[in-house]
């Protein structure tokens, strides 16, 4: 850091006050000014408040995860998925009805090129 007299030197040429060093350099100790305190911004969370706000959140995310994954969203991701089944669906239009089917097949290990 610099040391006082160049600090001194340099608020004499930009004409400050002549107090202002001694100022700037009790409020970066820490000091807050002539003779006051210290202020703390904020307080420190209890650990007890803590630890519950970690719980709640964790088991809000299970709940959350739990739900999506054991109803039809998980049966859709994680179900079969019809291998070796045909599906067959048909639009509802009068005049000219369309059907469609769809079939849905496995691969066999055995039938793929190796490498």
């Amino acid at each position: 850091m610099m040391d006082e007299r160049a600090v001194r030197d340099a608020m004499t040429c930009l004409r400050a006050s002549d107090d202002l060093y001694e100022r700037v350099m009790a409020e970066a100790s820490g000091a807050g000014g002539a003779g006051r305190a210290p202020r703390r911004r904020g307080r420190a969370v209890p650990l007890g408040l803590a630890i519950a706000l970690a719980l709640g959140v964790a088991l809000a995310t299970s709940g959350v995860a739990y739900a999506a994954l054991s109803g039809v969203f998980g049966a859709q991701v994680w179900g079969d998925h019809g291998l070796g089944e045909t599906v067959t669906w048909s639009s509802g239009a009068e005049g000219a009805p369309a059907t469609w089917t769809q079939s849905f097949g496995g691969v066999d290990p055995e039938s793929l090129p190796l490498r």
